[in-house]
């Protein structure tokens, strides 16, 4: 297979959830192309993914490396980092990719997680809102939203943010489950 065939066949795998057939097609990218970025940067996504954010900061870093300007590797680096605890370096990752991609909603959505985590809860509202602003059915975001919103003690704007999630969809456990608590 070329590069780029293997590649598509290996996110269909990684997205049906066939991890083990994925990481196999992107090695074989790799094999060929030892610093292919999209092959690097998706299978850091798999090894964080597969319990290994060591392995998957490694990975993402030589995506970089090779593509500085790569806002999706910049996210999920982000994402990473988060993962490894530190909360403060996600933030500037999702920076990274926010002045490369402004308008990236899950970029936003993970921005508002690390400002979370950090207990900057208006920035992390803030992040949230935006995110919902390039794509207003984000049903990950309005509940990160509604959570925000509840830990900082702002109850009815929490319920009617869970309101909005349930609606996109009904049977979220989760929500319902915060809601319920808002």
């Amino acid at each position: 297979l070329e590069p780029q065939q293997a590649l598509n066949a290996a996110l269909e795998k990684h997205n049906a959830g066939h991890l083990a057939e994925a990481e196999a097609l992107y090695r074989q990218v790799l094999e060929t192309h030892p610093g292919h970025p999209d092959a690097l940067h998706l299978l850091g996504v798999l090894s964080e993914q597969s319990g290994d954010p060591v392995l998957a900061e490694e990975l993402i870093a030589k995506a970089l490396a090779a593509r500085p300007d790569f806002a999706d590797a910049l996210s999920n680096m982000g994402n990473v980092l988060r993962k490894l605890g530190r909360p403060e370096d996600a933030v500037d990752s999702y920076h990274k990719a926010l002045a490369l991609e402004p308008n990236f909603p899950m970029a936003l959505n993970n921005l508002g997680n690390a400002l979370k985590e950090l207990g900057r809860l208006d920035d992390a509202v803030a992040s949230y809102r935006k995110a919902l602003e390039f794509q207003p059915a984000f049903s990950l975001a309005v509940n990160n939203l509604g959570s925000a919103l509840a830990r900082l003690e702002r109850f009815e704007d929490a319920t009617k943010s869970f309101e909005a999630e349930l609606a996109l969809q009904p049977d979220y456990a989760e929500a319902h489950g915060n809601l319920g608590n808002a």
